[in-house]
């Protein structure tokens, strides 16, 4: 069965590396009571900024679901019908 809207082949590794940041985040200020353990904050843009990735990993799969649900949503005038 072919599928109605084309896969999104590059959007995939970006929600799983949002996700890993995110653990890798709150796995480090659920060890040191606040951050700072695994690499000082201060030291790394990116580790300053983790935060950030909950934030992406969401909006990235709001998008997705859009993407693939939008169609079935908008064809049944607001009323979500399951195939």
């Amino acid at each position: 069965m072919k599928p109605s809207t084309p896969y999104l082949s590059n959007l995939t590794p970006l929600r799983g590396i949002a996700a890993l940041l995110t653990v890798m985040f709150h796995v480090d200020l659920m060890l040191g009571g606040g951050g700072n353990v695994l690499v000082k904050f201060k030291d790394s843009l990116l580790f300053n900024r983790l935060y950030l990735m909950v934030d992406f990993f969401f909006v990235l799969s709001g998008f997705i679901m859009c993407h693939v649900y939008g169609k079935r949503f908008s064809d049944n005038d607001g009323v979500w019908v399951l195939r």
